[in-house]
Parts: C-alpha cells; sequence; structure tokens
C-alpha cells in the first residue's frame, strides 16, 4: 500500500488497490549468460571467448544490450530500489491527483494496471545463480506540472530531449512516458523494442522502474514503425485509455508530458491521422483547440522535444540534472488548458470505478 504526500486540491483518482502483489516474474536464463559480466575473466581464454560471444548474441536476441544489463562497464549506475515488485492485475496502479492554483501533481506508484511479465529486460543474477529479467518495482512518484502552460512562439525554442535520461511524461494509469532515445541516445524501438511486453512498455534495469518509449498498449510497435500508420495492437488492458468508442473520434487523453502540455494518442479530427504536427509531434485540432501531443506509429513515437515553457524550479528530478531549460518565450495566442481541470480527475474517476473497456467500432 503506497501513501502519497497531498497538497491543494485532491482527487481520489484511479486509487485501483489498497495492496500489492509481490511476484516472481522472473523467466530463467542459463547462467553461462552472465559469463561474460560475472565471471568470464576466470575462465581460460578460449573459454572466455566462447562464453562472451554467447552472452552477446543471447543479449543481443532479447534486445538488451542497449539497455546497459546491471553492473556492465560503462553503464550508468542507479540508486537500489529496494520497493516491493509491482502487483500483476489492473489493481496493481495507483494513481491519485492533486491540483493548486499554478501546479498539477500527480502521485502515482509506477505500476501498470496488468501484468508486466512479459518485459524481457535483463535483470542481476538471481539467488540461485542464474539470470533473470528485471522485475518491475513500486515507485514513489510525484510529477509536477505547471498548471497552465506556456507554449514557446519558436518551436526552435523547445527542449530537445536526446540527453534526457528517465521520465519526460506521465500516464494517468501508472507509469512513466520515457523519451524514445535509449540510454545511448538511439532509437530505443529499434534497439530495445524486442524487450517490451504485449502492451509496449518495459522495465528500466537498475531503476526497475517500469515504462513507454512509444505508443501505450501497442504490441505492435516493431511491426509498423516505417511508416505513419494506424495499424496499432492495443492491448485489452489500455483500451479505455489509447481508443476512443469510435473509429472517427479523438484519440482519448492518456497522459502530460514534463512540460504541462497533454498528449493523445494517434488519432486527431475524425478519427483520421493528424497532418500538421510540428516537429515536437504537437498542435491545435478542432476537438482540442489548444497545443497538445499525439503519438504516431513511426520516430519519435511520443515526441523528441518539449514546446511547453520548462520551469528548473518545477523540474528538479534526477534526470534533469545538468539539462539546460531554454529560455521562455511563448507566443501572444496561449490557451488557458481549463479542459484538464474537467477532463484529467473525469478520467482518473472512471477508471477507478470501472470504466469502459473500449473496443474499437
Amino acid at each position: 500500500m503506497s501513501c502519497f504526500p497531498q497538497s491543494g486540491k485532491t482527487y481520489p483518482g484511479s486509487r485501483l488497490a489498497s495492496r500489492t502483489v509481490s511476484v516472481a516474474g522472473g523467466v530463467n536464463i542459463p547462467a553461462t549468460a552472465l559469463l561474460a559480466v560475472t565471471g568470464v575473466m576466470a575462465l581460460p581464454r578460449v573459454l572466455r571467448l566462447l562464453a562472451t560471444v554467447f552472452t552477446t548474441i543471447l543479449f543481443l536476441s532479447i534486445g538488451a544490450m542497449a539497455q546497459c544489463p546491471p553492473g556492465a562497464p560503462g553503464c550508468p549506475t542507479f540508486p537500489p530500489n529496494n520497493n516491493p515488485d509491482c502487483g500483476t492485475d489492473r489493481g496493481a496502479a495507483v494513481v491519485t491527483y492533486s491540483v493548486t492554483d499554478t501546479l498539477r501533481t500527480i502521485f502515482s506508484n509506477g505500476c501498470p494496471p496488468y501484468d508486466w511479465n512479459g518485459s524481457k529486460s535483463p535483470g542481476p543474477p538471481g539467488p540461485n545463480g542464474t539470470a533473470e529479467f528485471a522485475h518491475a518495482k513500486q515507485s514513489q512518484i510525484s510529477f509536477n506540472i505547471p498548471r497552465r502552460p506556456r507554449i514557446q512562439a519558436d518551436i526552435g525554442d523547445a527542449l530537445r530531449l536526446e540527453t534526457v535520461k528517465g521520465p519526460v511524461g506521465q500516464t494517468l494509469f501508472g507509469p512513466p512516458l520515457f523519451s524514445p532515445f535509449d540510454i545511448m541516445g538511439r532509437d530505443a524501438l529499434v534497439f530495445e523494442g524486442a524487450t517490451f511486453d504485449s502492451c509496449g512498455g518495459h522495465v528500466a534495469p537498475g531503476p526497475d522502474q517500469y515504462h513507454y518509449h512509444s505508443t501505450p498498449g501497442d504490441g505492435a510497435a516493431t511491426r509498423h514503425r516505417d511508416s505513419r500508420n494506424l495499424d496499432f495492437d492495443v492491448c485489452d488492458q489500455l483500451n479505455f485509455w489509447m481508443q476512443p468508442d469510435r473509429r472517427w473520434w479523438h484519440s482519448p487523453l492518456f497522459g502530460v508530458m514534463a512540460d504541462g502540455v497533454p498528449i493523445y494518442g494517434p488519432r486527431g479530427d475524425w478519427g483520421q491521422l493528424p497532418k500538421n504536427l510540428d516537429d515536437c509531434q504537437g498542435h491545435k485540432d478542432t476537438t482540442h483547440p489548444y497545443y497538445h501531443y499525439h503519438t504516431t506509429s513511426n520516430f519519435p513515437y511520443l515526441t523528441t522535444c518539449l514546446r511547453g515553457c520548462m520551469d528548473p524550479n518545477i523540474q528538479r528530478g534526477r534526470n534533469w540534472q545538468g539539462v539546460n531549460f531554454p529560455a521562455c518565450n511563448p507566443g501572444s495566442d496561449q490557451a488557458p488548458y481549463y479542459w484538464l481541470d474537467l477532463e484529467i480527475p473525469g478520467l482518473l474517476s472512471l477508471f477507478q470505478y470501472g470504466g469502459n473497456n473500449r473496443k474499437l467500432k
């Protein structure tokens, strides 16, 4: 059970469970798969070579080399996450929402509302010495964003995300959103896509944080990334958040980015692909006449930049350290984003009480 500090006006949101379930979650890999990291140097030269080749092939086959297996040379280190494993059902996610005059805050335990065991991110050796896939663990997320985002007049002033490692957005159903880049600045879907589960997420080794690099729920992300299309295979567990009730409707709101700008799925007005997205994947349309982001099937999937002004007094987490926020030069035509004051708590309440398991029609 997770408890979060509350401030300002609060909403019960999607407090989907009062308990968490510890799960084994690991799929064993033969111990030889870790020899290159844990014991190769103690072997004769020929065996070292064979073990290293075997390890490299195995890690590449699950897209793990780009993810930096914990403890591997050159990989970043993280404080240990000693929290319990996430549960594996709809009640595993805990989300609450708070709003003040200037801030929105989404509190989350970081867990998805479904079984995360399909994620194939490499983890440390288990108790019996075999390698295990990383477990999704609970977090204490307090995601602060401006209540009234200000949009840069010139997209050249947008914050680029290539160097930001970690959360750059937050879903309304639990897990955070990462940029489309892996830890080495490459296309995460190309180099890590094989580790994604059937709902499009995976676990970051080290912090053991479940997250998304592309459209949440899309189990076909690696199969249709070569063009901009609507061939998404949304898992049933995220239909409520990612599918409109009708094919000719705009995609629903499912999260917010660190600049306070909301993000929607791939469908724009009349259920069609938006034609006028800028380089940050944002625009205004008839359904939502304020600046917002859309996900896409092809790169950058979520967004490569944040066009809303960034406030260093709000974004002070580890992932923002060393990032130079551009000066804020907003345009004259700014929306107040009043609609989000109703839409966010409304969606959280609907989902809490069963919601609507949408099937696209």
